[in-house]
Formats: structure tokens, C-alpha cells, sequence
């Protein structure tokens, strides 16, 4: 009878184990991220526009988007030259676009055109994707390189990433930038 007993708990424990196995772990969300785009312009020293086109993908359940943003090793942002970052949040997007708004966009217009575009935009903290479903979304704006004292930094085009911060997971995309 004990045997028994022992047998119908190491059952139990077994169970419980496998259902808080898959509560924690496999039943988690878990985000896809995919560059589509990757467009920058030079528009003056250390003066720079930019897009970039993201699609997630949410699989097992939904997922809650902490942060995005683009990093790039170098430390190339910044305005002043006591002052450089390695990351630039990319707080607000835009549903996709169906052109390139730096490639089809006057210098002059591109301001007036983002602000318009971005009447709609679309806040990336606590943004959810999701279960089984994708969002994709545009990115674009006007960024200022690293200044020296002689001088702004260039703009690289290798060594970028795109890092997503959702529930305690940090996930990196490398890419490179397009000059157009």
C-alpha cells in the first residue's frame, strides 16, 4: 500500500513539474523579428534621415513590447561631444508604408511628411503583438552622429543591430544600412 502511495506522488510531482514546465517556458510567447528595410540618407554634416521597416511575429501567445531600438557599437549619437550613445529608441512607428519615405521624400519635405505620417503613430512600450499573428512596422526619422571638436561623426553603414526588449528577453537583429 505504501508503494502505492509513493508511486500516485511521484505521479503527482511528475505532473505538476510538467505543467509548470510548459506554463513557464514553452507556452511563453516568443517574438520573431525580421528587417525588411533599411534606407539612410545624408542630408548634412553629422545630420541623417533614416527608415527602417520591422515585422514581429508573435508565436505560442501574445507578446508585450518593452523597447525597441538600433545600436550600433560605435557609439555614433549624439549632439554633443561629451555625449555619445550606442543605443537610439525608436519610441513611435508607423504601420508599414508602401514606399520608401527617405528614397521618394525631398530633404526639404521629409520633416513635413513624417509629421504627418506619424498623426498615427503607434507607441512601441506595451505594444502587443498578437498570438500567431505579425505586425510590421516603419521606423523613420532624423538622427544627429556624434559630434568632435573638428567635426560630426560619419554615419557607418556595418554594425547596426536592432535590439527588442519584451518580458526579460533581449533579442538582437545585425543588419546594415542602404545609403540611398
Amino acid at each position: 500500500m505504501k508503494d502505492v502511495a509513493a508511486f500516485g506522488g511521484l505521479l503527482l510531482g511528475l505532473l505538476n513539474l510538467a505543467i509548470t514546465l510548459y506554463k513557464e517556458f514553452y507556452k511563453k510567447g516568443k517574438l520573431s523579428v525580421e528587417l525588411l528595410t533599411s534606407d539612410v540618407r545624408y542630408i548634412s554634416e553629422g545630420l541623417y534621415h533614416f527608415q527602417i521597416d520591422i515585422r514581429f511575429s508573435a508565436k505560442n501567445d501574445s507578446v508585450q513590447l518593452k523597447q525597441v531600438s538600433i545600436g550600433n557599437p560605435n557609439k555614433v549619437f549624439g549632439e554633443y561631444s561629451y555625449n555619445n550613445y550606442e543605443l537610439q529608441d525608436l519610441r513611435y512607428g508607423i504601420k508599414q508604408t508602401s514606399s520608401s519615405i527617405v528614397r521618394n521624400t525631398k530633404a526639404e519635405a521629409f520633416i513635413t511628411t513624417v509629421d504627418s505620417l506619424f498623426k498615427d503613430r503607434i507607441t512601441m512600450l506595451d505594444y502587443i503583438i498578437e498570438k500567431d499573428r505579425q505586425s510590421t512596422l516603419t521606423f523613420v526619422g532624423e538622427l544627429t552622429t556624434f559630434r568632435y571638436s573638428d567635426g560630426n561623426e560619419d554615419w557607418p553603414i556595418d554594425g547596426w543591430y536592432i535590439r527588442v526588449m519584451y518580458r526579460d528577453t533581449k533579442c538582437l537583429v545585425p543588419f546594415r544600412f542602404n545609403k540611398v
